[in-house]
């Protein structure tokens, strides 16, 4: 079965060896078990070589006219030899139609005498069946990995159970022993289940995994009639499969037709993928299947065995044999519950009791073998070690098995009409222009309202509320800067020996109104430098909203006062002074405040004892605390205005490090700082979607992972959001055509 599926290295050969490995342990194991108990008598045929070395098959069943031979033509794209196709029942056969470099029609009987055929065991069906069966040979790619068998439509009444002149139930649990596929189609107009459709239908009993349902010729109705005939599909096959799930059903019109209703059309084009992609696995799992069979046929032989071998013990030996095989007969079900209980066996392991009991009435009870348990042994190894040692053997998930889709449409990445082509991810592709360029001014527009910082904005940054005002609020905040003005003539008044602070304090009074609290504090770090105890104060400024206090780059009058304490402290101990209020050379305060300067390049009388030294702290602190509360009131103040009048202000990010923000403060060129909490993580969560699929649109659209979005991936992030609400699949990694351009090199 695998020759076309082979491969280069191991991996074909641990193939190769499934295979053959299924093929020795049933001949070696299984098959005395099945001799040595009549099992084919009762059941199935014994298993040839071509049984396990034949591809994968697709068996259709349906009643007349709904379409399964020209479901195969749609597969093939073309006809095949001894087609026929009309609104009567036309096809009166089973055709196999298989692959073959040479087109041609080979008849049942020489079919099945073929012994590198898998039909040989048909022939037990006789003349009247090989009559109406024929194997049809097609060069089509489809073929290579796959068989497909057509059946003739299921008629009403004695004609399909008398006309037909051979068992077509029997014949149909042949198949279904042996096919990868079950399709049962109906039609849109003929829901209704014959009598003899529903007996077709429990042939199939205990195939259900390989059972698929399609409901053919849909297009043939409208919307609202599609809906009524689904639901009436699934009440008939609910009264049928005796199964608690819901079946699947697929929808659609397979033929190549125009569609009468095209309002459906992409609901048949989804269902028709989906079916396409089961039939694609096939030769993939074909081993697996095999495997599986084979482990459920050996469960069988198991308790036929034990069926037979109680059978054979309850036999007497001498007089009233007939009389006890009839009692045995009618309460053969008696024999399984004690077979049940005995041998621990699950109730469904057991075969039809009912076509059990029709077959042992034609056989001699006498002839039947008592239990060896031997044999029983053997299968039970054979379950336990031997089928282990094939599963691991088995590539499931080796999807180079084929190489190229057998179904055209399958992952068509040619054609502008593959499934997909051209929506969703696929939008845009081969186009020159990027698919996001039309709706890019819409999401710049987005972008710019998150306030991005060096043209990036984040996902969920840390960020503090802090703002400053526009030039059309100073009006009304005037008394800030008068508090301002005033400070620093203090500070110009307590420092006038000192050159450093006397320029700047004239410096910047002149800036017309455009101080800050940031550039004071900024001002005096750059210009008294040189100043030992200024430089001091000023650095534990930055210290004081070290962590722990970081959440505010405005100081404590607590922190303050305690630098100012230790920066004199610090002063004193370097001159060798005894803080008393006095120096401690024996000099008056005035001598000694005119002599002492600033260890710095620049003469700067700091006054660290007596009077003057207490204005000088007091007068500092107090422009400091001035300009701390009217900052807080304005942040109050602009806070309300903006909530009632709905102004927007600048914003601005700012950073928890106390030097990040004085940099990025002085560099800014905006008169106004507002730092918000709006991130791209507050404007992508309105579209709804789940924080999971957020965050792989997210990591599709930073590009060169930095963590950040700039314009163009978020224009990107903003398209993909869109592509998943309607209803599109995200690709697991982007695809070439959706790179922005200028990420492409």
């Amino acid at each position: 079965m695998f020759s076309w599926l082979k491969k280069e290295g191991e991996k074909s050969e641990s193939i190769e060896n499934v295979v053959e490995g299924l093929k020795r342990i049933y001949k070696t194991k299984l098959l005395p078990l099945e001799l040595h108990y009549q099992f084919h008598d009762f059941h199935s045929p014994q298993l040839e070589e071509p049984d396990f070395d034949a591809k994968p098959m697709i068996l259709l069943v349906g009643q007349y006219s709904t379409g399964k031979t020209t479901f195969i033509k749609y597969l093939l794209e073309r006809d095949f030899p001894g087609i026929r196709i009309g609104p009567e029942p036309t096809t009166d056969r089973f055709i196999a139609v298989m692959y073959d470099e040479k087109e041609g029609v080979i008849p049942g009987n020489a079919l099945v005498v073929d012994p590198k055929k898998q039909f040989r065991p048909l022939s037990k069906f006789g003349n009247a069946f090989l009559n109406r069966f024929q194997c049809s040979t097609v060069s089509s790619p489809v073929l290579k990995g796959i068989s497909i068998v057509d059946t003739p439509g299921i008629l009403s009444g004695e004609k399909q159970r008398v006309d037909r002149g051979y068992d077509f139930t029997g014949v149909l649990e042949w198949f279904a022993e042996r096919v990868d596929r079950i399709i049962l189609l109906f039609d849109a107009h003929k829901l209704d289940i014959s009598d003899e459709f529903r007996r077709s239908i429990e042939a199939l009993r205990g195939h259900d995994d390989k059972i698929r349902i399609v409901l053919n010729k849909a297009d043939m109705i409208d919307h609202q009639q599609l809906m009524r005939v689904y639901g009436a599909l699934m009440w008939s096959l609910g009264k049928v499969l005796q199964t608690p799930e819901v079946a699947r059903v697929y929808i659609g019109s397979f033929w190549d037709q125009p569609l009468r209703y095209d309002v459906n059309r992409r609901l048949f084009e989804d269902e028709e993928q989906d079916l396409f992609r089961d039939m694609q696995s096939l030769p993939r799992n074909a081993a697996l299947r095999k495997l599986n069979d084979l482990i459920k046929r050996a469960r069988l032989a198991k308790v036929h065995a034990y069926i037979v071998s109680e059978l054979r013990k309850e036999m007497p030996s001498v007089f009233g044999k007939d009389g006890k095989k009839k009692e045995l007969i009618k309460n053969l079900g008696q024999v399984y519950d004690r077979i049940q209980r005995e041998q621990q066996i699950s109730p469904g392991d057991f075969p039809d009791i009912k076509k059990m009991q029709e077959t042992l009435a034609n056989h001699d009870f006498t002839k039947f073998h008592p239990l060896k348990p031997k044999l029983l042994e053997v299968v039970d190894h054979m379950l336990a070690t031997d089928i282990a040692r094939l599963m691991d053997m088995i590539p499931q998930e080796d999807v180079n098995i084929v190489s190229e889709p057998l179904i055209k449409g399958v992952e068509d990445q040619v054609s502008p009409f593959g499934y997909g082509r051209g929506e969703g991810v696929d939008a845009g592709h081969g186009d020159p222009e990027w698919i996001c360029s039309k709706e890019k001014p819409r999401y710049d527009q987005i972008f710019q309202a998150l306030n991005p910082i060096d043209g990036k904005v984040t996902g969920a940054g840390t960020q503090l509320s802090y703002m400053w005002p526009t030039e059309s609020r100073r009006r009304n905040v005037t008394s800030y800067h008068f508090a301002v003005h005033k400070a620093l003539d203090a500070l110009l008044a307590t420092t006038q020996n000192c050159s450093h602070i006397t320029d700047l304090c004239l410096h910047l009074k002149d800036q017309d109104n455009n101080l800050s609290y940031t550039q004071l504090v900024n001002s005096l770090y750059s210009a008294t430098q040189n100043c030992q105890l200024i430089t001091q104060f000023l650095l534990s400024l930055e210290a004081a909203a070290a962590p722990g206090g970081r959440d505010s780059p405005v100081v404590s009058i607590h922190s303050v006062a305690g630098s100012l304490d230790g920066a004199a402290a610090d002063e004193r101990g370097r001159d060798g002074a005894h803080y008393d209020g006095h120096a401690d050379d024996g000099r008056d305060d005035s001598e000694a405040d005119s002599q002492s300067e600033c260890k710095g390049a620049s003469p700067c009388h700091a006054y660290s004892s007596g009077p003057l030294w207490t204005t000088v702290r007091f007068l500092v602190l107090l422009s400091l605390n001035l300009v701390t509360l009217i900052i807080t009131t304005e942040v109050l103040f602009v806070s309300l205005v903006y909530v009632f009048t709905g102004e927007r202000y600048l914003e601005f990010y700012v950073d928890r490090s106390p030097s990040t923000w004085l940099e990025k403060a002085k560099h800014s060129s905006s008169e106004v700082v507002e730092v918000s909490l709006t991130t791209a993580k507050t404007e992508m969560v309105k579209s709804k979607l789940p924080n999971s699929v957020l965050g792989k649109i997210w990591k599709l659209s930073d590009i060169d992972k930095d963590g950040f979005l700039d314009e163009d991936e978020f224009a990107l992030a903003m398209h993909l959001i869109h592509v998943k609400i309607d209803g599109h699949d995200l690709p697991a990694e982007l695809p070439a055509h959706l790179v922005p351009p200028s990420k492409r090199n």
